[in-house]
């Protein structure tokens, strides 16, 4: 038994936002020993899968080969050296980022409301890549890597991880879990969410010690590690437009001493080991745009939790996207989150709302792929 196999790229192959797709084209062969010929699947059992007609058969030349030509050989007439069965199929890939999502829950999902936007679209936002509730869109996707369904109203498609097994129509059926699903809900649906890792570039960060009050970087990209993050602002090097702040944070976020502040401009990339206790209104990100704050949360150590806890405060949107895959999410009041989140479990209490933007699908390198076809070819 043996195989070939080849992943193309070809250029019409992209996705709207001109992210390359991947074509893999798989051929399986084992030889064939007996009599030089077959018998017709039974066509009178219902459960028969016509394997004969898929597993093609090839006692003196390859007939793909001979008919289409493959692998950079033919059309030519191409003799085998043993009888041979062969099948092949196709595959097409899409390239996953963290943020293809509104929200990725491994576990559960209970939040009240969610729909989405596109920053970069002026149709699709307000006119400074802003939510607004005039442009509102039904692409806020929820997916539960778990058998559990959903709950709460989504603006978008809904997914779990039920194997087929769970009865799902749209509204999750006669379960009732979730209040309204827009587009389709279905059951066999699931996004890895690879775990984070402390970087690697953490031993040759400048440590700032414990929750420094301004972080003012010394290039356009930095790398700074602290113990707690509290009451910081993070701002551009003199003279710059633009920067990107790599942060560690070994230990806690929180708002004891005061808000956290993103200057325009900044891209703040910011993982953290411990847990993120603060109030959503202290969460300030000033380019009002969720590409710009970024959360890691940091794989915690075997037997360990990690929790991201948002208290009531005073109404407003918070921009700002989180990847966390073993952390806890829960929020209080009534904020409009508008981003991404990748969580363990996600809920709220009380009039909150997520909006999701569609742009952030485009951010970063793939961290995986996701099948959006399969077939086999009967040629």
């Amino acid at each position: 038994m043996w195989a070939s196999a080849t992943v193309e790229t070809p250029a019409g192959l992209k996705d709207a936002r001109g992210a390359q797709w991947y074509r893999v084209r798989a051929t399986g062969y084992t030889a064939l020993s007996g009599l030089r010929r077959t018998g017709n699947d039974t066509s009178s059992d219902a459960a028969a899968r016509h394997k004969n007609a898929l597993r093609k058969l090839d006692y003196l030349t390859d007939h793909f080969v001979t008919a289409y030509g493959e692998f950079g050989v033919g059309p030519s007439r191409q003799a085998v050296s043993i009888p041979q069965a062969t099948r092949r199929i196709e595959i097409i890939l899409a390239p996953q980022t963290r943020w293809t999502a509104g929200v990725v829950a491994n576990g559960t999902y209970d939040f009240p409301y969610i729909d989405s936007f596109d920053s970069s679209d002026p149709n699709k936002s307000n006119s400074n890549g802003t939510y607004s509730v005039a442009n509102l869109q039904t692409h806020g996707d929820v997916v539960v890597n778990s058998t559990t369904p959903p709950k709460g109203t989504i603006m978008g498609n809904a997914s779990i991880n039920g194997n087929g097994d769970n009865t799902v129509a749209n509204g999750w059926g006669s379960g009732g879990t979730a209040g309204k699903v827009s587009g389709t809900a279905s059951n066999n649906v699931y996004v890895p969410t690879p775990p984070v890792l402390t970087p690697n570039w953490a031993g040759s960060a400048i440590d700032l010690g414990a929750s420094p009050p301004l972080i003012v970087p010394l290039t356009t990209v930095s790398y700074y590690k602290t113990s707690s993050l509290s009451g910081t602002t993070i701002s551009l090097p003199p003279g710059k437009t633009s920067a990107t702040v790599n942060l560690l944070v070994s230990g806690d976020i929180t708002d004891i001493t005061s808000s956290l502040t993103i200057a325009p401009g900044v891209t703040a990339k910011i993982y953290f080991a411990g847990n993120v206790s603060m109030k959503q209104s202290s969460l300030n990100n000033l380019n009002q745009n969720a590409a710009f704050l970024q959360f890691y949360g940091i794989q915690p150590p075997t037997g360990q939790t990690q929790t991201i806890n948002f208290d009531s405060g005073s109404p407003g949107f918070v921009y700002s996207t989180w990847y966390a895959p073993s952390a806890d999410f829960t929020t209080r009041g009534n904020p409009d989150f508008c981003g991404s989140f990748i969580c363990n479990s996600f809920s709220a209490n009380g009039n909150c709302t997520l909006h999701y933007d569609e742009a952030l699908a485009g951010l970063g390198a793939p961290i995986g792929f996701t099948r959006v076809s399969w077939v086999e070819d009967s040629r």
